[in-house]
């Protein structure tokens, strides 16, 4: 096996996030007797994605900036709901409605003989254990690492040092797979592993950071072996 390591990002790269994502808002927003239309949804998406671009850089404000995406986001749609007790409730939601992406599971399963796999997540910890409690995938890994809990953010060195010190994986032999270029691929370089792109999409590639690029998880056989 070419690695004996693999960290794998959870949302959007094993579990199909976009579909937790919009179920998750509007089963939370019908409590409160509020409708979103597509289009106010992007602009949540927007929102949401300039949020966590500011988590990465700065743990600190995780908590704040994750109620304030959801109080900027009411202001739109000018209504008054209290973000904090909505954003816990947002997280309850995600670790209920999830999804597989396809070939996830078996790809995981195929692996599992070979070499030591990890979750890897930025997500937090209520909707991440549910997800992977719910989909089967917990018990499949051999650890679990979100950064709630390590008390940094990928792309932070310091995120992959404490994953090394409780794993003591090789450099040379540990790839992480993600599809994000700011945090999975960036936090890889960082770190000084090979890194997978899963990028379904073919969003346009600006990154350095890339060993590998994939758009189907089942190719990830053919990297690691």
């Amino acid at each position: 096996m070419k690695y004996k390591t693999i960290l794998w990002d959870i949302d959007g790269t094993l579990l199909n996030f976009e579909m937790s994502e919009r179920i998750s808002m509007e089963k939370c927003l019908e409590k409160h007797g509020v409708s979103m239309t597509k289009a106010q949804f992007e602009e949540y998406k927007k929102i949401n994605k300039e949020c966590w671009k500011m988590i990465e850089k700065d743990h600190s404000r995780r908590n704040e900036l994750m109620v304030k995406r959801f109080v900027d986001f009411f202001t739109l749609l000018n209504v008054s709901i209290d973000g904090v007790q909505f954003n816990k409730d947002y997280q309850e939601a995600l670790g209920t409605y999830y999804c597989l992406n396809k070939f996830a599971l078996e790809v995981i399963l195929a692996l599992k003989p070979h070499c030591k796999q990890y979750a890897a997540s930025n997500g937090s910890k209520v909707a991440q254990l549910g997800k992977l409690k719910g989909t089967g995938l917990y018990d499949l890994f051999d650890d679990i690492f979100i950064s709630e809990d390590v008390g940094y953010e990928k792309p932070d060195i310091t995120y992959f040092n404490y994953i090394k010190e409780k794993t003591h994986y090789d450099p040379d032999t540990t790839i992480i797979i993600g599809d994000s270029l700011t945090s999975d691929m960036k936090g890889g370089e960082n770190a000084g592993i090979d890194t997978c792109y899963f990028n379904p999409k073919h969003q346009k590639n600006t990154s350095q950071a890339v060993t590998y690029e994939i758009d189907k998880l089942i190719e990830v056989l053919d990297i690691v072996k």
